[in-house]
């Protein structure tokens, strides 16, 4: 998988299609990470991000992805101030494109840092503003994944019984819910 997201990447490249090399790249970014390879996966972010930047050094609209794919590493790391800086601009630059997926990761991965910095108002906020996107989306599985995302967030408030509400209309078969919904629903059990 890796090396064909790579090949994506160049032949978006190659033919000036910058959504393709860009959503490639988010994906390669994201299994690179997983594979244990994080500083991998920033390195790529930040030299594909310096490409994507106007005359005056500002980015790109189009830039929104790899901001967002930036700012849910440097999250994982613990870098909550620059994964701040870079989802509030990815996050910003994908709802000017209207790409709709990577705005709601960014906004989940935004509501964690308030959530870590004791800011329950914007947190709550942040969540909301992604309830809408995603209903507006009228995708399903994005509904879900913010619905999940609101649900670990319930809990790690202490507010189960919200939790449970949140999690309450889910499949009820293991092979038909998502790995974030099975593990917020074993951690309610």
């Amino acid at each position: 998988a890796i090396e064909t997201l790579r090949q994506a990447m160049a032949l978006g490249q190659r033919f000036g299609n910058h959504l393709i090399t860009l959503e490639a790249l988010a994906y390669l970014t994201t299994l690179l990470y997983q594979q244990g390879q994080l500083c991998e996966a920033i390195r790529m972010c930040e030299q594909t991000a310096r490409r994507y930047m106007d005359e005056r050094g500002q980015p790109l609209p189009v830039a929104g992805v790899v901001y967002v794919s930036r700012g849910m590493l440097y999250y994982e790391v613990n870098d909550l101030d620059s994964a701040y800086h870079h989802l509030t601009i990815g996050i910003s630059l994908c709802l000017q494109m209207g790409i709709i997926h990577p705005a709601l990761l960014g906004q989940y991965t935004l509501a964690k840092i308030y959530g870590v910095r004791q800011a329950t108002e914007a947190m709550w906020e942040t969540l909301g503003a992604a309830r809408q996107l995603a209903a507006r989306s009228e995708n399903q599985r994005l509904i879900r994944l913010v619905n999940a995302v609101t649900a670990e967030l319930q809990l790690r408030e202490g507010l189960i019984a919200a939790a449970a509400l949140t999690l309450a209309e889910l499949p009820e078969t293991v092979k038909d819910r998502s790995e974030p919904e099975n593990l917020n629903l074993a951690r309610l059990l």
